[in-house]
């Protein structure tokens, strides 16, 4: 064996022997229960199914809209996605999609960002449109399905 593929196999040994010591103690205390922890405050254990205590003071969240991006988070996301050229960048202006509502000069805002049949017939349009020409593009069909 030369000497350096046998330094590489010594120093991979004390690298590994390193980590492998690296790897004891407990998290959070010095509880020896699993999922308990040592400081006191809540855990989850494993035998519990994974799931943290109901507290039943807990109060109501209220109602969470779904967010629907808005026309620049749109076209940024598929100028970003399909690698669209500067000038096809604003898919929302080329399929006419309706304007975002605006709320307190927010036009982010998700309970204003409702999705009416229109904005799903444009997202349609854009689609049929938008994505075949991206996969004719031999280069963006290989970025767009790679594994990595």
């Amino acid at each position: 064996m030369g000497k350096v593929r046998k330094r590489t196999v010594v120093l991979g040994a004390l690298l590994g022997a390193a980590m492998t010591a690296g790897c004891q103690g407990a998290v959070g205390g010095s509880s020896s229960r699993p999922g308990v922890s040592g400081s006191g405050g809540s855990s989850v254990s494993p035998t519990d199914g994974g799931l943290p205590p109901v507290n039943s003071k807990a109060t109501d969240p209220g109602t969470v809209a779904i967010h629907r991006l808005n026309l620049a988070e749109y076209d940024n996301t598929m100028r970003d996605l399909l690698g669209l050229a500067a000038a096809d960048a604003h898919p929302s202006v080329t399929f006419n999609f309706p304007p975002d509502d605006r709320g307190t000069d927010f036009d982010n805002s998700s309970s204003l960002l409702t999705l009416s049949t229109l904005h799903v017939s444009c997202y349609n349009a854009a689609a049929t449109s938008l994505v075949p020409a991206a996969m004719a593009n031999p280069a963006q069909r290989a970025r767009l399905t790679a594994c990595d």
